[in-house]
């Protein structure tokens, strides 16, 4: 191409979706602009998009410490990421894309052109979601799409051989060998590393078509002017440099002061605001602290006398529940005591030492006068008695008597009975007595009994009057029943005999026993008295211990409500001496506040206004305005400090930009200086890369 002038070529937008960290991100490469941020933002890798635009071979790309698999994952996460560069070329609008063909070919790159710039609707549906590359290339098919290689691909650029179709020249290279060349120099341009001055020239060189008689330039002798001014310009870029650490520790230190001076005067704000409605805040804070200890004066008061009333029904509930606990004890005792009682032995028992007490008793009291042998000698008649009345009760059916009732009425028997001896009618037949004519006898003795009467016996020669009960006395005789009860009679006439004759010989330890079997027996009715309460008390064990409860859970409450008493009197007590210890604390400062008033703290330079950091720290001010005096002059005294270290470092800074060849006054606000010199080093970079071309 000619040196005539020709439209700009190269790349006017950059487009990423999904791509790297970015959803969705557009730049406009036609003009000049800066990528600021943290370290892992992200800027290096969207520089490094523009190897998919200039270089032909994915292997031939460098992405740092990354290998290319781990680049093409990163640049193509998903089935819709692409990479598109709107590009003006010689031939129009024209957009280059790149994607990945996916996980199946080994991430492989694809690139695709199409005639035209770049419209977000063919990418993106209306609801903000990336299409797939199917729904892309449908719409694109309309746009010319084609897809593009390696060696297709550095044609397009401007490494034109006898193969190429079209070139867009956007590099102009004078023969399609140069591409490496320019390849590997833009690369290094791209890292910022292993850049040589010569290749730079030589590229170049190839890019404005110079012959080898253009190469050559005398700098000296035809740009000395211009060479003048460049050194100059590289003085000052030096100085720019060199002033890099102290305009970034004056930005640091402005912003510092700036704060500081913000905080300083918006404390000074609040404390005179503060410190005008002092007397009114003190003059409450002093009458509600009153109020409150005269208060806790009269609910002192109240506790103590709730207190005493406490005790009193403490000690009331304690006796109560005392007595209901000792009733249980006593209820356990007794079980334990009663665990072997049986009422029916115990009964007998006693009934037993009744008999005794009553035998001991009447045998003391009845003691006879006879002598022990003739006791004996009376016991043994009675012995030899009964033995008798026994062996006649075992021969009742052979007795005389028995004999004559089988054969005579009962009324003629009676009747000869009251005539003959009792002891004849008892003998026995056929050993004392022997009949030889029954039917005389019997008829002698009915002549007898018909001359008998109930008054007695009469006949011609004598008349016997019968005793009062003779007849009924001898229709007992030989019965078996008046036998036995002779028998029963005489037993205890023995019984009886045995027992004086014992009460007799053994007199001594009867009157000993006879005390012992009565305390014995007092003793058993006892225990018999106090089993019955003990029985009584069982039918009653359940109210007794629900008493107990009753009165354990009454202490337990009252000992509780006791506690709490203690609590709110000390609480009482603790609130009380707090609110005298702050009424002292309220007067000393009060004192000490008036002394600080007398010369107030001020805040020095122009008030910046609220700022987001001044208003925080005033809101975290504490609520004693003494404190705020003391925290604010500290605070004034730091800005101050802080303005004169500043107006020290800037003032540093002026002499070296004096004269400077850009704007820089040195009368003007600090702010306004330190934007300049940040301008300036800024574009540091671009400055030096001008200087640099311009020696080129």
């Amino acid at each position: 191409m000619s040196k005539a002038t020709r439209p700009f070529t190269g790349p006017r937008r950059l487009i990423l979706i999904q791509s790297g960290k970015f959803d969705y991100a557009e730049l406009d490469l036609g003009q000049s602009f800066q990528l600021v941020g943290v370290n892992g933002l992200g800027k290096t890798a969207l520089i490094s998009t523009l190897q998919y635009l200039y270089i032909d071979n994915q292997k031939d790309m460098r992405f740092g410490q990354h290998s290319t698999e781990e680049s093409r994952r990163f640049y193509f996460r998903a089935d819709a990421s692409f990479i598109l560069f709107e590009c003006e070329t010689s031939l129009g609008t024209v957009t280059l894309g790149a994607r990945s063909l996916g996980p199946t070919s080994g991430y492989e790159l694809q690139r695709f052109t199409w005639h035209g710039g770049y419209q977000k609707d063919d990418f993106i549906d209306a609801e903000g979601r990336a299409k797939r590359w199917d729904e892309v290339r449908a719409t694109l098919g309309g746009k010319d799409l084609k897809i593009v290689e390696g060696p297709d691909l550095r044609r397009l650029l401007g490494a034109v051989d006898e193969d190429t179709a079209e070139s867009w020249g956007l590099v102009p290279l004078v023969e399609a060998r140069d591409y490496p060349r320019f390849r590997q120099t833009f690369q290094r341009l791209l890292q910022l590393r292993d850049i040589r001055q010569d290749d730079l020239k030589q590229l170049l060189a190839d890019c404005a078509k110079l012959g080898p008689s253009q190469r050559e330039i005398d700098l000296a002798k035809d740009f000395e002017k211009d060479l003048g001014k460049i050194e100059r310009d590289r003085a000052e870029v030096k100085r720019l440099e060199n002033a890099r650490p102290a305009a970034e520790e004056v930005r640091k230190l402005y912003d510092k002061e700036f704060t500081a001076r913000a905080i300083a005067h918006a404390c000074v704000k609040e404390l005179n605001e503060r410190h005008a409605g002092y007397a009114s805040w003190f003059r409450r804070e002093t009458e509600v602290l009153s109020d409150f200890l005269e208060n806790s004066k009269r609910e002192k008061a109240r506790l103590l006398g709730v207190k005493d009333d406490l005790k009193n029904e403490l000690n009331k509930a304690s006796l109560e529940g005392g007595q209901a606990a000792a009733r249980i004890s006593a209820l356990n005792q007794a079980k334990d005591r009663f665990a072997d009682y049986v009422p029916e032995i115990e009964d007998q028992a006693c009934e037993q030492l009744v008999e005794e007490v009553s035998s001991l008793t009447d045998r003391l009291k009845n003691m006879p006068k006879e002598s022990p042998e003739a006791l004996w000698e009376k016991l043994e008649a009675k012995r030899q008695e009964r033995q008798q009345c026994e062996k006649k009760a075992s021969q009742v059916s052979d007795l005389f008597i028995t004999w004559l009732r089988a054969r005579m009425p009962e009324q003629n028997v009676a009747r000869i009975g009251a005539i003959l001896n009792h002891e004849i009618l008892e003998s026995v037949m056929d050993e004392n007595i022997n009949v030889t004519n029954e039917a005389t006898l019997i008829a002698r003795l009915q002549a007898a009994a018909d001359r008998c009467d109930v008054r007695g016996y009469e006949d011609e020669s004598v008349a016997v009057e019968f005793p009062a009960g003779a007849l009924s006395a001898a229709s007992r005789v030989g019965r078996l029943d008046q036998i036995k009860a002779t028998v029963q009679e005489l037993s205890q006439d023995i019984t009886r005999l045995e027992r004086d004759r014992e009460t007799v010989l053994q007199a001594a330890p009867f009157r000993v026993r006879l005390p012992a079997a009565r305390q014995e027996y007092e003793d058993k009715i006892k225990r018999r008295a106090a089993y019955r309460q003990f029985q009584d008390d069982l039918a009653q064990e359940s109210s007794y211990q629900a008493e107990a409860d009753r009165w354990k859970t009454a202490v337990e409450a009252l000992q509780k409500t006791q506690d709490e008493n203690e609590d709110a009197r000390q609480k009482n007590d603790t609130l009380a001496a707090d609110a005298v210890r702050k009424f002292d604390q309220l007067t000393g400062d009060q004192t000490e506040i008036r002394r600080q008033a007398t010369t107030p703290p001020t805040a020095d330079g122009d008030n910046p206004g609220e700022t987001p950091v001044s208003t925080a720290y005033v809101r975290e001010l504490p609520e004693s305005l003494l404190e705020v005096f003391k925290i604010v002059r500290n605070k004034c005294a730091e800005a101050r400090t802080l303005a004169q270290t500043l107006n020290d470092k800037v003032g540093l800074l002026d002499r070296d930009f004096i004269n400077a060849s850009f704007p820089y006054n040195t009368s003007a606000p600090i702010e306004d200086r330190l934007r300049v010199l940040e301008a300036q080093i800024a574009s540091l970079p671009q400055r030096s890369h001008n200087n640099e071309n311009r020696c080129i």
